[in-house]
């Protein structure tokens, strides 16, 4: 049972911080802080060094404590600064996120709305999408959703970035009222794709941060027929994910 209880904490938040971390997070949190960092990353962009910018981002929308906002503005810079940088599944991830987050307004909206259609022009759109392509791990989410009712059941999985440490996937649902998600059938695997532990069916999860919010909306927001039908495949999406962090 802990072996799995491990699991379904790196399936559910992936590289979030420990609550001992988190407290101290909150604890030397500076007003304006975020903001400052934001306008760095701007400049950093705009003079086109988009790998220092989008690693500034990173931070931004990284699980942080709960008390910390994560503005939509921000998901929208790093798709965009992904976008340059020709990380178009991680790019797409971002850009969906701006665009679902409750808090967004219009001109975020459609800065977004102008990426991602560019992106879907150039290269179709992924069905399957990263919540960051950084460092220490990613989480992935299947967009391809079957909604009854309030709840989403999608698939989800988490690539770490240590090939040789495996993976974990799974069946997830998100309960639309609430943005509770609870696992339906999760399951982490060794680096030979050999099924280590399973575990079907699990507690109703609240969102423990403003990324899991962000996340939550996203799968629970409406969107058309998304190209990309190729299977679920963690095992190749995580050779992907350290790819992209070789060239990075």
């Amino acid at each position: 049972m802990i072996a799995l209880a491990l699991t379904l904490m790196l399936a559910a938040a992936p590289a979030a911080l420990p609550a001992a971390a988190e407290r101290e997070q909150a604890a030397i949190w500076v007003p304006g802080a975020d903001e400052a960092d934001a306008d760095r990353a701007a400049a950093l962009a705009g003079q086109g060094r988009y790998g220092e910018a989008a690693a500034i981002y990173e931070r931004l929308v990284a699980p942080r404590h709960h008390t910390l906002a994560i503005r939509p503005q921000w998901h929208a810079a790093l798709g965009r600064a992904y976008l340059a940088m020709g990380l178009h599944r991680a790019a797409q991830g971002q850009l969906r996120l701006a665009l679902s987050a409750p808090d967004r307004d219009d001109e975020t909206a459609m800065e977004a709305s102008a990426a991602l259609d560019s992106s879907v022009g150039m290269v179709g759109a992924f069905a399957t999408v990263p919540d960051t392509a950084a460092p220490g791990g990613a989480r992935y989410v299947d967009l391809r959703t079957l909604r009854i009712g309030n709840l989403v059941r999608y698939r989800q999985g988490f690539a770490e970035q240590d090939a040789a440490k495996g993976w974990t996937e799974g069946l997830w649902e998100v309960d639309c009222a609430t943005l509770k998600r609870r696992p339906v059938d999760a399951a982490a695997f060794d680096a030979r794709g050999k099924r280590v532990v399973r575990d079907r069916g699990g507690a109703w999860i609240a969102p423990v941060n403003a990324l899991e919010r962000n996340v939550a909306a996203m799968l629970c927001a409406p969107r058309p027929p998304l190209g990309d039908a190729r299977k679920f495949d963690m095992k190749a999406l995580g050779a992907e994910y350290r790819a992209a962090l070789g060239r990075r």
